[in-house]
């Protein structure tokens, strides 16, 4: 039963995500736990019950009555009685609408031990996902931290460092161990579970999400707005049942009496005030829904705030990196152009690049699992439409345009040569290749008193044309500009100051 069960949650959900939505928006489709299927059995069930009770019953009844001489002793009756309106054949009518209503209800919403099942399936799934990537740091950072403790073991030999440090970066090496340890069991115990074959791989990188576009659509929500309505019907389904008259009719055969005997019975309650109970009933339901959806649209923009937060600091943490690789740069030409072995603080660049790089996924698997608690208050509505995919961080230009430099086939670039193109953001390229270019426009160094004159040149070019492709002259025309720059002694700030 439970093989034919994962095979058919594989098939469902495949025909789930085989369409533009969103992995969160089949949280309250697939049924993992099966609780809306065994209720939505049960429910089907109990209305076709109901719709085949007309009210009938058939008995025996003996009754000892002793009304005069004539009349004494036993009476045995055999009989069949149908209740038509109270109790009976219109009361089961009701009660059958009033669980058709509430179907259409849990169709629309989820049932929320369902919902709460499900939550916990695909926030584990969310975990392990992300834990997959974290792992993978785990790796460099424990690599990194190992080169530097050996480093520093060496030192510490030759009595050039505390021991101090040693216990530092152990310390590092440990808890990042223990940490990666904790999520490999976390993510064997999933792995149990087969989610992958069911739910599909996670972006990683995270989303945008229209806030603004949810609240409205919370707004506006037609299916909440029809669980309101569907809600009054039962309300007054239950009254129209409460209120209805008994009409019983009996008949069947004294068999002491040898006759035929019937009997009917009609009652009807008198009430006063009942549609004013009707009224007071649904204005308390509407306003418990209200508070609902305004409860709702609180937790919302709470989850905004938490989300947007964790955006910030993931654009602070990608600024931290783009300043590390600067100096990884650096420290990379003077090794290069020295001729030096790699030093201590390019080992601790190393490091401290890759604990950014787990603080980032960190912080972007909170944000999923946000996204994740998101998605459960808006169960309504689809949330795809609202969510555009982050592209991966890039490194930020520092200079505009697109830049070339051609380089003959013949032609080796030096170490020196290589870094300047680096620093510089400048492609090299073939003669060949310079004829594929498109809109190029040259750029001659040697024209300009300092860099920033031939930067402001290029700002203009790039403003009139905005795809065109730069060609700088030559390595050496470049080299030559930067030392005139440095060289220049009528340097003004404020001349520069637009």
């Amino acid at each position: 039963m439970k093989i034919k069960l994962f095979i058919l949650l594989i098939i469902f959900s495949n025909n789930v995500f085989s369409q533009d939505t969103h992995f969160l928006d089949s949280l309250f489709l697939l049924d993992f736990s099966q609780v809306a299927h065994v209720n939505s059995e049960i429910q089907k069930t109990e209305m076709k019950r109901l719709k085949s009770d007309w009210g009938l019953t058939a008995g025996v009844n003996i009754t000892n009555s002793i009304q005069d001489e004539i009349d004494a002793g036993l009476s045995t009756r055999v009989f069949a009685k149908v209740n038509v309106l109270s109790n009976g054949f219109y009361s089961n009518r009701v009660d059958a609408d009033i669980i058709k209503n509430t179907m259409v209800i849990d169709s629309l919403s989820g049932i929320d031990r369902a919902v709460d099942h499900n939550y916990g399936i695909y926030y584990d799934y969310i975990i392990s996902q992300y834990n997959k990537e974290k792992i993978s740091i785990i790796d460099s950072i424990l690599i990194s931290a190992e080169k530097i403790r050996d480093y520093y073991s060496t030192l510490y030999y030759n009595k050039l460092l505390d021991y101090e440090k040693i216990l530092q970066i152990s310390s590092t090496i440990e808890q990042f161990y223990t940490l990666q340890q904790s999520q490999l069991d976390y993510n064997q115990v999933v792995a149990n579970m087969n989610l992958d074959a069911i739910l599909p791989d996670i972006y990683l990188e995270g989303f945008q999400i229209d806030f603004q576009g949810v609240l409205q659509k919370v707004s506006l929500d037609t299916a909440f707005n029809r669980i309101v309505l569907l809600k009054d019907e039962i309300i007054e389904l239950r009254h129209e049942k409460e209120k209805a008259p008994s009409l019983s009719i009996a008949g069947g055969y004294d068999i002491s009496r040898n006759r035929p005997y019937y009997s009917v019975g009609f009652s009807a309650r008198i009430t006063r005030n009942k549609n004013a109970h009707i009224v007071a009933q649904k204005d308390k339901h509407r306003n418990d829904m209200r508070l609902v959806n305004l409860q709702r649209k609180k937790e919302l923009i709470n989850l905004q705030y938490e989300y947007q937060y964790k955006n910030k600091q993931i654009k602070a943490l990608y600024l931290k990196l783009e300043i590390i690789k600067e100096q990884k740069r650096k420290y990379s030409v003077k090794k290069d152009v020295l001729s030096l072995e790699e030093s201590a603080q390019e080992k601790k660049i190393d490091l401290e690049n890759h604990l950014i790089e787990y603080e980032i996924m960190d912080l972007k698997q909170q944000q999923m699992l946000l996204l994740l608690k998101f998605k459960k208050q808006i169960r309504t509505i689809k949330i795809a439409p609202y969510l555009k995919a982050v592209t991966p961080q890039s490194s930020p230009s520092k200079f505009i345009g697109k830049r070339y430099v051609v380089i003959n086939e013949n032609s080796t670039l030096n170490r020196v040569d290589i870094h300047i193109l680096r620093q510089n953001e400048i492609k090299p390229l073939l003669p060949k290749e310079l004829i594929e270019l498109q809109n190029v426009m040259p750029v001659d160094p040697s024209k300009y008193r300092t860099r920033a004159d031939m930067e402001y040149a290029i700002q203009t070019l790039v403003n009139n044309q905005s795809d065109c492709n730069l060609v700088i002259k030559s390595i050496d025309s470049l080299k030559e500009l930067e030392l005139r720059t440095l060289e220049q002694k009528d340097f003004h700030l404020t001349a520069y100051i637009k």
